[in-house]
């Protein structure tokens, strides 16, 4: 049992490293590369739901063409992706979450156990 948690503490140390080295120079937050057994996010198109949403924290948008925004509106908090390959800007959301259940989302989005 203690080798299991050891391996998944060893994954985690690895995936937050991850993090922050992608580009030594980059101060930016970077996504962990996807972990075995990761959960998948259903990601919807834009819903305008809210006519304003306030970005709470977000991961860099100069290494990769691929960010992630975690953005708060109306009392719940979802996650914004965008992808800047191509022409136009292509962006998903996430459903709506209280806050607990939507930083939980977020940690494991950014630690690779979710995408």
């Amino acid at each position: 049992m203690s080798g299991g948690v050891s391996a998944l503490r060893a994954s985690a140390v690895r995936a937050l490293e991850s993090l922050t080295q992608a580009d030594s120079t980059c101060p930016g937050l970077h996504v962990a590369p996807e972990q075995p057994g990761r959960v998948a996010i259903r990601w919807m198109g834009e819903t305008r739901r809210s006519v304003r949403a306030r970005v709470v924290a977000h991961t860099c948008d100069h290494c990769s063409p691929l960010a992630y925004e975690l953005c708060a509106s109306g009392g719940v908090l979802f996650v914004r992706r965008t992808h800047r390959s191509g022409d136009q800007p292509k962006t998903r959301e996430s459903e709506r979450l209280p806050d607990a259940r939507a930083r939980r989302m977020w940690m494991d989005l950014l630690l690779g156990k979710a995408r």
